[in-house]
């Protein structure tokens, strides 16, 4: 059980008459279930739901594993949580259980941008993020190459030749720069390979049509044979019946 023990970095107080398990702010709750003993009880945590109805914007199904056999629970109780506007929250042991709940009631007054990343809008740290990318290139490079060729447009134009000349930068590290800047971003691969199977493509459809010619000439030849073969019993009825004349 999440008791005063386990929680100890937020405050909290018990109250009666309350339908969620914990209420975490005016418009957030967390109900918590055991996998346990969800599966002796499967009803349990339906009822409680249809009982908190949509009293709360954020409702928080924070569900303790406690079971080994737990694939089949997890993926029932998954989709209940999406079909009940619920978000579903897995902890392995109590403590976890309760850093969940004292995390949330920490940022309960805390603006999104608290856990949103960091982005710089200084055009060097820009720079940096986006050079340092290429292998073995460090921020002091970035700060050397602009400050050499004064703007991304000018180290993009330079060739090797005038990048190695900067302190700091050996072979490898111009080699991977440059070549990170002048070479398309979609390799010759796939055109080559899908041209080589067009090819093939191509050679087999004019296979099949020699093929189909072949089948139509031996179709033919039988009817060439046997309009002959009806001509030459024509030619014999008819002399047959001179003779008997």
């Amino acid at each position: 059980m999440i008791t005063q023990n386990l929680i100890r970095n937020v405050e909290y107080e018990f109250a009666t008459g309350i339908m969620p398990d914990f209420v975490i702010s005016p418009t957030a709750c967390a109900l918590f279930l055991s996998m346990r003993y969800h599966q002796l009880k499967p009803t349990y945590i339906a009822q409680r739901i249809e009982e908190l109805r949509t009293s709360f914007r954020l409702r928080l199904l924070l569900v303790l594993v406690d079971q080994d056999d737990n694939v089949n629970l997890l993926l029932e109780l998954n989709k209940m949580a999406v079909a009940r506007n619920f978000t579903l929250l897995l902890a392995w042991s109590w403590p976890e259980a309760a850093r969940y709940l004292e995390t949330f009631k920490a940022f309960e007054n805390k603006p999104p941008t608290s856990i949103q990343e960091k982005v710089n809008s200084d055009y060097l740290a820009k720079a940096q993020d986006a050079l340092c990318t290429v292998h073995a290139v460090n921020r002091t490079d970035v700060v050397t190459l602009l400050s050499t060729f004064g703007s991304l447009q000018g180290l993009c134009e330079a060739s090797m030749e005038e990048m190695a000349l900067c302190p700091g930068l050996g072979d490898k590290k111009v080699v991977a720069l440059h070549d990170a800047l002048h070479q398309p971003f979609f390799s010759a691969r796939g055109s080559a390979s899908a041209g080589g199977d067009g090819g093939a493509t191509a050679a087999a459809a004019a296979e099949a049509a020699a093929d189909a010619e072949g089948d139509a000439a031996l179709s033919e030849a039988p009817a060439d044979d046997a309009d002959e073969t009806a001509a030459e019993v024509v030619d014999l009825d008819v002399d047959e019946e001179l003779e008997e004349d």
